[in-house]
């Protein structure tokens, strides 16, 4: 299934296939520009237009498609029509390349790309997702069960796949859902943006402004949100001077924090529940340290942001995290599922608190160094073998980038 002859292949027209598209305008931007700077044409599909995200895209010269993708649930006999639709998209496209990120554009998206005689065929796995990670919810098990055959069967038309972390690469393997002969490499996740994502002045600490602990995230238990109110609660209780801010929307999926949840948090004032955020910037600025209680990541957005501006994490050792943090140095790493542990790691601040200029001074160094955007676009582009098609349009973009 396989193309043999890809380096032959000229690429003109790349299609990026996604799930929301929030992300293509948002977290996947520097991507498309990026391609679009090495001289290639480019066309981003999502499943839903939002006008904002259209008028973002067409000012970049990135052209936007609708394929109608559900993004909750997994049956494969439902999805059927936005399969054909995809089918249509893309024999009407007729792109050089796809690369899709996320399950359904993924397990859908192979196989309809090589149906409709798409000859180069990539895909991104951003993190395992709901089905993958430990849990004895039934609706879990019975997604690992359609997802599992769904990623083996899709993954053989792929010439390539990239990786946020060697765990899920090492998983993907050991699950059989990459071949041994499938080209793989691990990057580091979609890197951070660090001219957008500055450094921040910390905000003063003193009696009328106690420590500020923020979490930045979808508001799904596995991303350690009952876990992160467990912490804030315990130091409320021990009396302890500190902050806890949340920063998130609200999800679907069945792993949702329901609401009457999240209304008891406001009521208790155990948990600062700010509501979603389209600049997380300024919830940064005001906060000394970044938090992440997640179950498992695929390299998480918001630990890079938080580095990024200066401030030390705390997160757990599970996949992904722990690529981000390193412990003692630029932050603490915590067990899962754990708001005991979460709460010592917290309180470990409050009562030292010379560690978050420390710690935060390292974590900055840590992004500069590891997580910069233009050195994953870079690799990216290096795995699609973009370079190889046009050396002199992928010169110019470097140079400019730097």
């Amino acid at each position: 299934m396989h193309t043999s002859n890809l380096l032959t292949h000229k690429i003109e027209h790349i299609v990026v296939l996604g799930s929301q598209p929030e992300w293509l305008s948002g977290l996947r931007a520097p991507m498309l520009r990026d391609f679009v700077a090495r001289g290639f044409r480019v066309t981003a599909i999502g499943a839903e237009d939002l006008p904002e995200v259209r008028n973002a895209l067409e000012s970049w010269d990135i052209a936007f498609e609708i394929v109608p993708l559900r993004r909750a649930g997994l049956n494969p006999l439902r999805d059927l029509g936005s399969c054909w639709h995809l089918w249509r998209t893309l024999r009407r496209l007729q792109p050089d390349l796809i690369l899709a990120y996320t399950l359904k554009p993924v397990v859908y998206g192979m196989p309809v790309a090589w149906l409709a005689g798409i000859r180069r065929r990539f895909a991104m796995i951003t993190g395992r997702g709901y089905a993958f990670l430990e849990g004895a919810e039934l609706s879990r098990r019975i997604s690992r069960r359609i997802a599992t055959p769904l990623y083996r069967f899709s993954l053989r038309f792929a010439d390539g796949v990239l990786f946020h972390n060697e765990d899920d690469r090492e998983f993907f393997r050991q699950e059989k859902m990459v071949t041994p002969s499938t080209r793989t490499r691990r990057i580091w996740g979609s890197g951070i943006d660090l001219e957008r994502h500055a450094p921040e002045p910390l905000p003063p600490l003193g009696p009328a402004q106690p420590m500020r602990f923020l979490m930045i995230g979808r508001l799904i238990r596995d991303k350690g949100v009952n876990e992160y109110a467990e912490a804030a609660k315990i130091l409320q209780q021990e009396g302890v001077a500190a902050e806890c801010r949340l920063v998130g929307p609200t999800d679907p999926s069945p792993n949702a924090v329901p609401a009457d949840v999240i209304a008891e948090w406001a009521q208790t004032k155990t948990v600062d529940y700010a509501g979603p955020s389209d600049d997380v910037r300024p919830e940064i600025a005001a906060a000394h340290v970044v938090v992440l209680p997640s179950y498992a990541e695929g390299l998480p957005r918001s630990v890079l942001e938080g580095m990024a501006a200066g401030r030390p994490v705390i997160t757990t050792l599970v996949p992904g995290c722990r690529d981000t943090v390193e412990p003692g140095i630029s932050g603490t790493l915590i067990p899962a599922r754990s708001g005991s542990a979460l709460a010592e790691a917290m309180k470990a601040f409050v009562a030292h608190p010379e560690m978050v200029e420390r710690m935060g001074a390292a974590a900055l160094a840590r992004a500069r160094e590891r997580f910069d955007v233009n050195s994953v676009n870079s690799d990216i582009a290096t795995f699609l073998q973009l370079d190889t098609h046009r050396p002199e349009a992928a010169k110019a973009a470097l140079t400019t980038a730097d």
